[in-house]
């Protein structure tokens, strides 16, 4: 949050320069929400950390660490956040929010059994200590971790009547868009999808405080990325998420927007939402593969090497990534580095076809069993569905010619002619060099 003056605008830190300390824990507190509210967690947390400081007695309530948990949650702290929440159960072990946010963090890990056993404790701590004005998800909760749809959609339709808020339709609007990706017959999922849109939707609008609402405007998205795959509907989704991730700039939505920036190829849209993400959480696996992806098109390796490692190499590293670090690394001529992150890729995805071709390109260039070579390119063509990607076919022009094999290699290379216009400069540099080999002119 900026503070706002006629010709300037000031941050805490430097209003301090000028004015001193502001030294009350309730503003510090606010200043701490709104930044949190705008995505930026650090100062959120810096904020509650000095407002800790100012409680009497030097100890903050159950209250204010759960807040920053929840900070340290959204800014992808996630162990500083579990030692928030335990330090509050530590002083009341039935605190329905730490136990809330607990379950939260497991399923966010996939500890799905952990999430069920923080999530019993949350509903038995929510029927002894009755909370009063508060809606309470844990009930349906319950049922949708049990995939009870039926039991958890009836459970949230009694509180969307008793307690009627956005975050319950919300919350519904889930149950039955799970419903629709269990539906196995086109028409039920579409008529399962026609009630978010035309009954919850609109419920929803009309309890939100504004048309920029981030429940609303997630909901819809979701409804529309079940609803079609064609470029336009993708687009309206994707107008939606933005708006959503405006008004709330959570890491995981701006993942959203960029998985469909991806789908639709919208490069420039890509890099500037990948630079976004990294700039709130710079360990971002999909957005540092991105602009690892990015920078390398542009032949900027130093870049990409950069970016490449960090979703490579990380706890849950990403297959495409690990077989985009190969291929720089065989571009380098770093080629017994660039083998070994080849098979590596191979192994995490071996469905992967590209990781494949950056493998057997790898070991041509290297000199190796050209047998293997051809059987990893092989491989790529038939998991790629056939001949469409030429650059697989160039390669296995590559292997031909490096087993002698002329007669085949001028029949792929015949192939690929007919297509030349559509290789990238570098492929087509390439296909050109392979021509002459072929042909001997």
């Amino acid at each position: 949050m900026l503070f706002r003056s006629p010709k300037r605008l000031y941050r805490i830190g430097l209003l301090s320069n000028y004015y001193g300390y502001i030294r009350s824990p309730e503003f510090l507190v606010r200043h701490g929400l709104s930044w949190a509210r705008s995505g930026e967690t650090r100062y959120a947390i810096e904020n509650l950390k000095d407002a800790s400081d100012l409680v009497p007695g030097g100890k903050p309530s159950t209250e204010l660490l759960n807040l920053m948990a929840g900070f340290y949650a959204q800014g992808r702290q996630v162990e500083k956040s579990r030692e928030k929440y335990q330090e509050v159960l530590k002083a009341d072990a039935t605190n329905y929010d730490a136990l809330m946010g607990l379950w939260r963090l497991s399923l966010q890990e996939g500890a799905i059994e952990e999430a069920k056993q923080y999530l019993k404790r949350a509903s038995d701590a929510g029927d002894a200590k009755p909370m009063e004005g508060r809606v309470r998800f844990d009930v349906p909760l319950r049922y949708m971790m049990d995939n009870n749809l039926d039991e958890a959609y009836e459970a949230l339709k009694k509180i969307t009547y008793l307690q009627p808020s956005i975050q319950a339709w919300a919350l519904l609007a889930g149950v039955v868009l799970q419903q629709a990706d269990s539906a196995t017959d086109p028409k039920q999922k579409q008529k399962i999808l026609a009630e978010v849109e035309n009954v919850i939707l609109p419920k929803m609008e009309g309890l939100a405080s504004s048309p920029r609402d981030f429940y609303v405007h997630m909901t819809r998205a979701l409804m529309l990325m079940r609803k079609g795959t064609d470029p336009e509907t993708m687009k309206q989704a994707r107008s939606s998420l933005e708006i959503a991730w405006m008004s709330r700039p959570v890491v995981a939505v701006g993942g959203m927007v960029l998985d469909l920036d991806y789908r639709l190829l919208d490069r420039e849209g890509a890099e500037r939402h990948a630079l976004e993400i990294l700039r709130m959480d710079e360990k971002h696996v999909f957005a540092n593969w991105v602009m690892g992806s990015i920078r390398m098109g542009e032949d900027r390796l130093p870049e990409a090497e950069r970016y490449l490692r960090a979703s490579a190499q990380a706890a849950h590293p990403l297959p495409a990534a690990q077989n985009d670090l190969a291929e720089l690394f065989r571009r380098r001529g770093n080629l017994v580095e660039a083998e070994e992150i080849a098979r590596v890729a191979t192994k995490s995805a071996p469905d992967l076809y590209v990781a494949w071709e950056t493998l057997a390109s790898t070991l041509l260039d290297r000199g190796k069993d050209l047998d293997e070579a051809e059987q990893c390119i092989l491989k790529a063509i038939d998991l790629a569905g056939g001949k469409d990607d030429l650059r697989m076919q160039l390669t296995l022009a590559r292997v031909q010619l490096a087993k002698k094999d002329v007669v085949k290699a001028r029949a792929t290379l015949r192939g690929v002619s007919k297509r030349r216009d559509e290789l990238e400069d570098r492929d087509r540099a390439v296909f050109d060099e392979l021509q002459k080999t072929a042909t001997g002119k």
